[in-house]
């Protein structure tokens, strides 16, 4: 049984999971993990040849599913189903971390303080989404303390749209269809969220997402506005810590709309979230990474 089992979903632009296998690979030479991926289908096809320690497992057509995040969902679903391990790592083809060593710290990290899930919220930017939880972008879980039986990643997207398009309906504001829309799109993940987000006997841990927006940039009105909106109806988290104005990105460096994480207030890793991309997009966003390891000190 290997000590951590990656799993990852590949659809549509197996570059970005081949270059990621590569450089875990590279960044955690002596970790003892094996990687599940299951292939919900890509032109050309996922290349893992050289890699004897991971598995891929055929996925489901699109078609089957009302939109991707069940696409994505039915194919975690399965891959856990798959697992025997201690820990369980969740990653999108496109999260690329930093750190070297950093399943072994990462799993030593969740052992010492008892955390049971750890891993990178959705990015504040996305107020529509659960804030202060894991994502399934990047989502460690401690099968020792959460049983796999109890791992569904199916999202719960209907009452959204709804929502939504009744909002539009009434002709409202751009600004209050955002504000009454906050956290309510249960994206793939949600119910895993809903079973120990708000449990207090599951420790939780999460990553810092670098966020340049704050409420003191805002102009009077909207300042005065959003220092008074609650959390659940705030477009901006209100949780002391959630998120950083501290970039630690050199100067120089286009980070072609990845969104930046850290741990224990180091650059841990980025996330492009968008794999359906032109081979030249692909091509650009997978130069960053080389070239952020080429300028930042990955020790720890």
């Amino acid at each position: 049984m290997s000590k951590i089992v990656i799993v990852s979903v590949n659809y549509g632009s197996p570059a970005f999971l081949e270059y990621n296998i590569g450089l875990v690979a590279s960044s955690n030479v002596d970790a003892d993990y094996s990687w599940i991926v299951v292939d919900n289908g890509s032109d050309p096809p996922l290349d893992t040849a050289a890699y004897k320690n991971v598995q891929i497992e055929s996925g489901f057509a699109k078609e089957e599913f009302e939109n991707g995040s069940y696409h994505h969902a039915a194919a975690l679903n399965k891959a856990v189903g798959k697992c025997a391990a201690d820990f369980l790592l969740i990653i999108d083809p496109d999260f690329y971390v930093l750190q070297e060593n950093w399943l072994k710290h990462t799993a030593e990290y969740m052992v010492r303080n008892n955390i049971a899930i750890f891993g990178a919220p959705w990015h504040p930017r996305h107020h529509q989404k659960i804030r202060y939880f894991p994502s399934p972008h990047f989502m460690l879980i401690n099968t020792r303390i959460v049983s796999k039986s109890d791992l569904d990643f199916t999202p719960e997207l209907d009452a959204y749209g709804n929502r939504k398009r009744f909002l539009r309906s009434l002709q409202l504001p751009t600004i209050m269809v955002s504000l009454l829309t906050v956290g309510t799109s249960w994206d793939t993940g949600y119910r895993v969220y809903k079973k120990f987000g708000k449990n207090r006997f599951v420790k939780i841990g999460l990553l810092s997402p670098v966020w340049d927006k704050r409420i003191s940039d805002l102009d009077l009105v909207k300042k005065f506005v959003c220092q008074l909106l609650p959390d659940r109806i705030n477009v901006f988290p209100k949780k002391h810590g959630y998120y950083t104005g501290d970039n630690p990105i050199p100067k120089g460096v286009s980070l072609k709309g990845a969104e930046v994480f850290l741990f224990e207030e180091q650059l841990f890793g980025i996330h492009f979230r968008n794999c359906m991309n032109s081979e030249r997009d692909i091509s650009e966003k997978i130069r960053v990474v080389p070239e952020l390891l080429s300028k930042i000190d990955k020790t720890r």
